[in-house]
This record gives structure tokens, sequence and C-alpha cells, in this order.
């Protein structure tokens, strides 16, 4: 839904213009990535190496390959003829871009979302921690229900990029975390949960007042937590997974996500020095699309082929057993 929105904002001709809804529906699906980093990272933390060895995990899981694709992205525009000015750069290199208005689409633009994350990653230990001491089934819940009530009462602001506003969804994760720690079980069924997912996301991108109306980011909210937790409790029952076709794709997401938008402007870049044609055909937009997705993907397998996996490897080492925030959940 990202490379279909970022498509569309580059090639705006039919029947990609078609595709604008895309552009809520990106939205939801970065909230619904920050919802489920929450959720994964509580469920990790029991075999966690302790504080310091679990920051070093995560660099050396999202260093990398950011790390090669703002260097490719940096000198591409540069080489286009755009200043890139010392504070974005700092900004970027250090993932904190997102904290600044005029920086948080710099170099590489999807990467606001990993600034976020460094953010999350920081305050992770400390929040574990707190969250852990939640012995009570119903006070989690409640947690819940207060943090969605937050989502609907700033629901313009949540929408941002700034990460303390998009920490709500980060911590809600953590709470749908700790809850099915306590209780694993299914609720409502993974058919019924993905449903009403679909339909929360379709309303909202078909009535565009994702950015006006916190009630529909709400609802679209608590169906994401309720797929989530579904699909956790259809693993935990043994259930048959994705399939190897998905799976692989799912360890190419990370790259893909971080390179698509380079492909897309060294497409645009290169179409734009062949002609002066700014709208095309269908047919020839179509080709375009292809082109794209073909290009990210392919990009996205090298990446993580030969550099995020052996980078990886090699940062993490032996990780220091450093135990300084040892939290852990109730269950």
């Amino acid at each position: 839904m990202v490379f279909g929105s970022h498509l569309v904002e580059r090639f705006p001709s039919p029947p990609l213009t078609g595709f604008t809804f895309l552009t809520a529906m990106a939205d939801e699906a970065v909230t619904y990535f920050f919802v489920l980093s929450g959720f994964v990272l509580i469920i990790g933390s029991r075999t966690a190496s302790g504080t310091v060895g679990w920051w070093r995990k995560r660099l050396a899981r999202v260093g990398p390959v950011y790390l090669v694709t703002g260097v490719a992205s940096l000198a591409f525009v540069t080489l286009q003829g755009q200043q890139t000015s010392l504070l974005a750069i700092v900004a970027f290199f250090t993932a904190t871009q997102a904290w600044w208005a005029s920086t948080t689409f710099a170099i590489n633009p999807p990467a606001w979302t990993v600034s976020c994350e460094v953010f999350f990653y920081a305050v992770f230990p400390l929040t574990a921690l707190l969250i852990a001491r939640l012995r009570n089934p119903a006070v989690i819940w409640c947690g819940i229900g207060l943090l969605l009530g937050a989502h609907l009462w700033f629901g313009p602001t949540v929408g941002s990029q700034y990460p303390p506003a998009r920490l709500l969804d980060f911590v809600l994760g953590l709470l749908l975390g700790a809850a099915f720690a306590g209780d694993p079980r299914r609720h409502v069924g993974l058919g019924v949960a993905a449903l009403l997912f679909v339909v929360a996301q379709t309303t909202e991108a078909i009535s565009g007042v994702a950015a006006a109306n916190g009630g529909i980011r709400t609802i679209t909210l608590a169906t994401s937590g309720l797929l989530i937790l579904e699909l956790a409790a259809w693993d935990r029952a043994g259930r048959p997974g994705p399939p190897a076709g998905l799976v692989t794709l799912g360890l190419w997401s990370y790259a893909f996500y971080l390179v698509h938008y380079l492909v897309l402007r060294m497409l645009a870049a290169g179409l734009g020095h062949l002609s002066s044609v700014t709208t095309y055909t269908p047919p020839q937009a179509l080709v375009i699309a292809v082109v794209a997705l073909g290009g990210s993907l392919g990009a996205a397998r090298l990446l993580y082929r030969r550099i995020e996996q052996p980078a990886e490897r090699r940062l993490r080492g032996a990780a220091p057993r450093v135990e300084l925030l040892g939290a852990r959940l109730p269950g």
C-alpha cells in the first residue's frame, strides 16, 4: 500500500490515478506496523539478553539497510542537483529526522518511520518494565481502552509523523502483547477479525477523511489490534502458516520499504531524461508500475541477501548480557 501510494504520487496517470485511496490505506498500514512492532517486541522480551544486548540486536537489525539506502538516496538527489542541508543529513543519519518538521521527509522520505521506531526502541526497556508489573488482565484491558480513547481524542495529531505522538500506537501494541501473553486464546476468530479489518480500512480509504475524523481512525486501529491478536492466536494454535512465497516477501519487506522510493525516483528521472512527457497512456502507466515493482523487489532481494543478513550476523556477535531492566511478562 505504501508502494502504491508513492507510485501514484510519482506517476499520476490513468489508471494509476484511480488508486489515490491508497494514500489513506498507506497511513493505516504504517499504524498497523507500529502496533505490530510493539506486540512482537513485548512478546520477544521474554527471551531478551538484557537491555544493552537488546539495543545492539535492534541496531543490527535496522541499521545496515537504513544506512545503505540513505547513502544511495543522498548520492542520487545530489547528482540530480538537489541541495540537502547539513541539518537534514545529520538528522537522517542519526535517525532523528521525524523530530523536526523541516527534515521529516529528508533524503529517503519513507524512512521517517524508522526514526519513530528508534525512539520506540529507546523507551522500550522502561515501558516493558512498567507493563510487566500489570498482573491483572482487567487492568491491561483498561489500559488498552484508555489508549484507544486517547487516540480518538487526539485523532489528527496521532496520524502525524512526530515520534511521541506515534508512541500511542506502539504502546497499544505492547499492551496487546501483554494481554495475549496472559490469555492467548482466540476471541472472535481470524475470519471475523480479518473481515472487520478490511471493512474498516476500506471505509476509511473511500471516505477520504483519515486526517479529519479521529473516530474512523480509532475504529481502524481497534480492528488492527484485533487482527494482530487473532493472527497470534492462530499461530500459537499451530495452524498452517502463509505460503513460502509470502514468507520470503516478508523477509524482504524492510529492505523493500526503504529502497522502493529510490527506485521510483530513479525511474522518474530516467523517463524525464528520455522524454518531456509528464502523463502517460494507460498501457504505459501499467508498464511503469510493473517495472517499478520489479525493480523494487529485485533491489530488496539484493539488499536482504548482501547487506541485511550478513551485516546483522556480523553486528550481533555475542551480545553482552547486561541485565539493566529485565522485564518479563506475566503468564
